[in-house]
C-alpha cells in the first residue's frame, strides 16, 4: 500500500478520534477517591498511632459547552466525511494508476514483440539480398539499404525494449 494511502487512513483515524474526544468533553465526568493512612506522631513504643481515612466523589456536569456541541459535532463529522472522501479518492487514482501502469506494461510488451519480429525480418531480407549481391543479382545500393534498415530495427528494438523496462518498473513501484 502506497505512503500516500497510509497517511490519508491515519488522517481518517486522528479525525474520528477528534470527534471522539469532543463528544467526551461534553460528558458528565465522575471522580472516585479513596485515601488510607497510618499515623504516629510520637513515634514510640508505647504510643499508639492511628489509622485515618478519606473518600470523596467529585462529579463535573459540563454545562456552558452544551449550546456549542451540537454545532461542533458537525463540523467534526465534516472533517471525518471529508477525510473519508480524501481517502476514497486517493485509493480511486491509485487503482487507475495500477490500471494505466499494466496497461502500459502490456503495450510496451507487446510492442518490443512486434519490433523483434521486426528486427528478425530485417535481418532475414538482409541475409537474402547479401546471398544475391554475392550472386551478382543485387547492387550494392540494394545491400547497403538492408543493412540500414537492420541497424534502424535493431535501434527500434532496443528502444521498445527500454520502454518495457521503464513500464515494468514503474507498474512493480505502484503495486
Amino acid at each position: 500500500v502506497p505512503v500516500e494511502s497510509e497517511l490519508l487512513g491515519a488522517k481518517l483515524e486522528a479525525a474520528r478520534l477528534q470527534k471522539k474526544m469532543a463528544l467526551g468533553e461534553c460528558l458528565p465526568q465522575v471522580g472516585l477517591g479513596i485515601s488510607y493512612g497510618y499515623n504516629d506522631i510520637m513515634g514510640t513504643a508505647t504510643s499508639r498511632g492511628s489509622f485515618n481515612g478519606i473518600a470523596f466523589l467529585s462529579v463535573n456536569i459540563p454545562i456552558s459547552d452544551l449550546g456549542k456541541m451540537p454545532s461542533r459535532a458537525r463540523r467534526l463529522e465534516n472533517e471525518v466525511q471529508k477525510a473519508r472522501n480524501e481517502k476514497e479518492y486517493l485509493d480511486a487514482q491509485l487503482a487507475l494508476r495500477r490500471q494505466k501502469n499494466m496497461l502500459e506494461l502490456e503495450t510496451a510488451y507487446e510492442e518490443a514483440l512486434v519490433a523483434r519480429d521486426a528486427l528478425s525480418s530485417a535481418k532475414d531480407a538482409e541475409s537474402r539480398l547479401r546471398a544475391d549481391y554475392n550472386a551478382g543479382l543485387a547492387t550494392i545500393m540494394e545491400l547497403l539499404e538492408a543493412e540500414l534498415s537492420v541497424r534502424t530495427a535493431h535501434g527500434e528494438y532496443i528502444d521498445k525494449c527500454i520502454a518495457y523496462y521503464t513500464s515494468r518498473s514503474a507498474y512493480q513501484l505502484n503495486n
